[in-house]
């Protein structure tokens, strides 16, 4: 079971995923209390490129009822970084769609060499591969998955894997 999960030696008490993720996870369950106005956690969610939350919504004398509230300005889900300073390629260079729930398959324009920055948490669980079928290798330190391309990679997939 662990070589097919590329998890080893992992204890009872070990969670496969990375302390920093932990932490940012428990900071925003922390910040999260579900009001329409949170300026604060707002900024984290749009740098961490996500679109909606849930809030309760309260009226007197009714059950409290949930909705989705955009999150205003957030960064891509994907983007282009160049390799000599680490700056974003204009958004227009890459287009993502989710073929269904475990699937991301990306299209980058004719570039060079660069990294590509997927908004999705790097816990190990993603495959990547570019449109040859070959592996795509993430950089395995990185909070969110972050792949390094050749100016040939232009169309990345991502799949989730599982266990069973």
């Amino acid at each position: 079971l662990s070589l097919l999960a590329d998890v080893r030696c992992l204890s009872a008490t070990q969670s496969i995923e990375p302390v920093e993720l932990a932490q940012l996870r428990s900071w925003l369950s922390g910040r999260d209390n579900m009001q329409p106005v949170q300026p604060e956690l707002d900024r984290m969610l749009r740098e961490l490129g996500v679109t909606h939350r849930l809030i309760r919504q309260r009226t007197p004398g009714a059950a409290a009822r949930f909705a989705w509230r955009a999150v205003s300005n957030p960064q891509p889900m994907c983007q282009l970084l160049t390799d000599d300073t680490v700056r974003s390629v204009a958004a227009d260079t890459v287009a993502w769609q989710w073929p269904d729930s475990d699937r991301l398959e990306i299209h980058l324009a004719a570039h060079s060499d660069g990294k590509l920055l997927i908004r999705q948490w790097n816990d190990g669980g993603w495959i990547a591969t570019n449109g040859r079928g070959d592996k795509l290798v993430t950089e395995p330190a990185q909070m969110m998955i972050v792949i390094r391309l050749s100016e040939r990679d232009n169309h990345v997939r991502l799949r989730r894997k599982w266990l069973w």
